[in-house]
């Protein structure tokens, strides 16, 4: 269905730089997310394009308690500000490597944990379960990992699988029974 390359990496003093391109049959996604040491967006952009044509070009801005969103598209620009949580990350629609941040800092007596949908221009709200061992495969190897359920308002259910060092190796994502399973095709470095 599509194949998603990424790096995350820390940047000395500062946070993190995650970036990713995303390609589905004719569709190419290219993010890149700069956050604080929590994982809290500070900046990202996405390039969507379709058939070698620009869907979107969307940048933001974290500032002061709002995210500030600038969408170009072929039909013209928009910009919005969105109220944003002191806590909340930032989960683009098809980009899974983002999940890392969501789950970074989650722990079973956080609470819902707000979610920044830039694309969409809102925030919704996740809710985790408890994590639980398990067991994923990956590049035939059979590695113990953490799996947690989330919850969310749009009715879709996901997974998430990490490892020890909390890397992400697998997600699964369930809207009214078209599943999605995102899944490493080589071990975690």
């Amino acid at each position: 269905m599509g194949r998603e390359a990424f790096s995350i990496r820390r940047v000395a003093g500062s946070g993190y730089l995650a970036t990713g391109t995303v390609v589905y049959a004719d569709r190419h996604l290219a993010a890149a997310l700069t956050t604080d040491s929590a994982g809290v967006p500070v900046r990202y952009q996405v390039d969507v394009r379709s058939g070698g044509t620009r869907e979107e070009l969307l940048t933001g801005r974290a500032t002061r308690g709002y995210f500030s969103v600038r969408s170009q598209t072929p039909r013209g620009e928009a910009a919005r500000e969105l109220l944003m949580s002191p806590r909340a990350h930032l989960l683009d629609d098809g980009i899974f490597h983002q999940w890392y941040f969501v789950l970074q800092g989650a722990s079973p007596d956080a609470g819902p944990i707000p979610v920044l949908a830039p694309r969409r221009t809102t925030e919704i709200v996740l809710h985790l379960d408890p994590p639980t061992p398990d067991t994923v495969w990956v590049d035939g190897h059979v590695l113990r990992a953490t799996r947690v359920h989330v919850s969310a308002p749009d009715a879709i259910t996901r997974d998430v699988w990490t490892d020890a060092a909390g890397r992400l190796l697998a997600v699964n994502e369930d809207s009214a029974g078209a599943a999605t399973v995102v899944r490493r095709d080589e071990l975690p470095r």
